[in-house]
């Protein structure tokens, strides 16, 4: 072969790979899931989209990871550690921001123990739901390919595949079933690790489990109440949601969670709308029957703590999304849009605090370009110092600012942090549209800008964990008359909200001393199995709605205590490969986090640096982000290492030798032996 034809063959081999290379990163870039604003990498919410409940029912309950119990209405944030528990005449609908739908029938408890944990010894993120009773009806679409999806049960594993629609039940008697409606499910059974038995089901198969352990195959069965309550609500959710919408290019390239509420969602509740400056925005369609006295975003609805953190918990039922993944903008012409965003926040809002008032109001494009704004008082009156407004600038005399008092410089937006958000890469170029139109005087823009601080909405600090703030909220207007002067010698201007107003908030949230819609719990001892398919509940009103607020009593619940499962039941490769060791494996539900204890090897350590630690069945080997790998439990020579690694796995061996298989929990952790 002549040099010619070598070096075409090579250009072609290296545009191949080359193309190769960029589908890959173009696939991963779009399989990646949003990121969180000042909170934990690669963690995503769910939260509760129904609720269902015979006329006077108690509602469902959601108990967080530190033992708090609150009532489950819809748009509750939920994640990692969280327990979602029905009563005997109670349905409930979860959904995540992949899309998958899980749906739980009466009786029911499901505990969401990890959202996309990054596994130890894969490069595989491992989501577990653990159904401790009760029956649910999941409708799986994976974040990613990189997902292990699980339902966990006291007698089985369920790895379910994409796309994939089952119903399975579970009972601490013993009993259970798992059977596939659509696509296909992975079942691990057995008494012991010796015994245990692998099987896939596919459309239309069943698996029984007897209390005794007896497990039977069949064919699935939708005769049952909830079979048929979940066909009514399919049957809804086709007619009303499958419809695809026509969707601007640029929204399909943003988190799935966004398009999904795009295709399904958006088109129902409100319209795309082009704008010139902002792109495509979303204008929900208002029912003045609902919203007599107006709406603006952050109104309707009330605060939550999770997380460590406020989450703004909308009493629009498709406000999930719009309050979470980008910003609300007033527009002059289009009034209140949503501009859709890649960034998760709890709620995109500007916290400010006023004479014993905590205030709040939506974020805006705006808010990137103005600094130093903040309450003044001139010639006898209170005032919120906002460019483009219009206040008495001489006594008698209207006056307005016509520039902004600190436009964002192009440098700064390289620099996401120096405001309380940082910009999504999305928005910077309708960014740079907006500071281009102010300093130009754009009159239309300017007259919006104007319109902001009347979104500004002020409650006593003492009512901020109030669940009806709608009838407490107030307008700055209405407060500023009765706020004191300031003392002789103070600052013009009274100081702007903290440096981190939200974390202020969400303290002032809770010393709040209206009743807060939240119990400790105690334990609570299992009263008793809930039949695996419940009889149908007699006939009467039925209302799909927001439950009204209230504190139901635990016996109206029917919660139960902690059920254990067989520890060796666990799609988790890190399982396998522990156990070899004599090591353990802990779900830690509060870090979102699997680690292993004896190799003090985490989730965590798998996305720090540029050395990336495995756990194999030698211990813990170690890869460069180079390429370059070698064994070992530190640093230096790979032979030191590799002598490291051997101790540790020889530990660990000798730690777990006097230990059998079993689970048990401490906190937010399930441990894995």
């Amino acid at each position: 072969m002549k040099d010619e034809d070598i070096m075409k063959k090579t250009i072609k081999t290296g545009c191949f790979l080359g193309i190769l290379a960029l589908s890959f990163g173009l696939a991963s870039a779009a399989s990646r899931n949003y990121k969180v604003v000042n909170g934990p990498d690669r963690f995503y919410y769910g939260h509760v989209s129904l609720v269902d409940s015979a006329e006077g029912a108690g509602p469902p309950v959601v108990i967080r990871g530190d033992g708090l119990r609150e009532e489950a209405v819809v748009n509750l944030p939920l994640g990692p550690g969280d327990t979602v528990v029905t009563p005997a005449d109670a349905r409930c609908e979860v959904q995540f921001d992949s899309g998958t739908i899980v749906r739980l029938d009466h009786g029911s408890s499901l505990k969401i123990e990890t959202v996309m944990a990054r596994s130890l010894s894969s490069f595989n993120d491992i989501s577990n739901l653990f159904l401790a009773r009760g029956r649910l009806f999941i409708m799986y679409k994976e974040y990613d390919r990189a997902e292990i999806l699980q339902v966990l049960l006291p007698q089985a594993a369920v790895r379910l595949k994409h796309n994939t629609v089952a119903l399975i039940g579970a009972e601490p008697s013993g009993l259970a079933e798992v059977g596939v409606e659509y696509g296909r499910a992975d079942v691990m059974f057995g008494p012991d690790e010796a015994s245990t038995v692998k099987k896939t089901l596919k459309k239309g198969e069943r698996l029984d489990f007897s209390a005794e352990g007896r497990v039977t195959a069949g064919l699935l069965d939708l005769s049952g109440p909830f079979a048929a309550w979940n066909r009514e609500m399919n049957r809804d959710f086709e007619n009303i949601h499958e419809g695809i919408s026509a969707l601007p290019k640029p929204v399909q390239k943003l988190p799935p969670s966004v398009f999904y509420f795009a295709q399904k969602y958006g088109n129902l509740n409100g319209e795309w709308v082009w704008n010139d400056l902002y792109g495509y925005v979303w204008r929900p369609y208002i029912d003045r029957n609902i919203y007599p006295w107006g709406w603006q975003p952050y109104f309707y609805g009330h605060w939550n703590y999770f997380n460590g953190q406020l989450f703004w918990v909308p009493d629009e039922p498709w406000g999930w999304v719009p309050y979470h993944l980008g910003i609300w903008q007033w527009d002059k012409k289009l009034g209140w849009v949503w501009i859709p965003g890649s960034l998760f926040a709890p709620a995109w809002v500007d916290w400010e605090f006023f004479f014993g008032y905590a205030g709040w109001r939506p974020w805006s494009m705006f808010d990137w370009y103005y600094g130093g704004y903040g309450f003044s008082y001139l010639d006898d009156g209170w005032y919120y110092d906002w460019p483009y407004q219009d206040y008495p600038l001489v006594p008698g005399q209207p006056g307005k600012v016509t520039q902004p008092r600190n436009i964002v410089r192009k440098d700064e937006l390289k620099r996401p942090s120096s405001t309380t958000f940082p910009v999504p890469q999305e928005l910077r170029a309708s960014l740079k549209r907006v500071g281009s139109a102010l300093a130009r005087g754009d009159a239309h823009l300017s007259e919006s800008a104007g319109k902001v601080p009347s979104s500004l909405l002020l409650v006593r600090k003492e009512e901020l964990n109030a669940s009806d703030l709608r009838n407490r909220a107030l307008k700055f207007d209405d407060v500023r008359a009765t706020a004191p002067p300031p003392e002789p010698n103070a600052a013009r201007q009274v100081p702007k909200s903290p440096v981190n107003a939200g974390l202020e908030a969400a303290r002032i949230y809770r010393l709040s001393e209206v009743m807060p819609i939240r119990e400790r719990l105690r334990p609570v001892v299992v009263p008793g199995p809930v039949p695996a398919s419940p009889p149908a509940a007699a006939p009467g009103p039925r209302t799909v709605r927001p439950p009204v607020a209230g504190q139901p009593s635990r016996q109206a619940l029917g919660e139960g205590g902690r059920v254990s499962r067989r520890a060796h039941l666990d799609w988790n490769p890190d399982i396998r490969i522990a156990g070899k060791l004599g090591a353990h494996i802990v779900y830690s539900s509060r870090s979102n986090e699997i680690r292993c204890p004896e190799l003090k090897l985490s989730s965590a350590d798998r996305s720090a640096g540029r050395i990336i630690p495995r756990l194999t069945s030698s211990g813990v080997s170690y890869t460069s982000t180079e390429g370059s790998a070698w064994a070992g439990s530190g640093s230096g020579s790979t032979a030191g290492a590799s002598g490291s690694t051997a101790s540790a796995g020889a530990a660990a061996r000798d730690r777990g030798s006097s230990e059998r298989s079993g689970s048990s929990s401490s906190g937010g952790e399930r441990v894995k032996k």
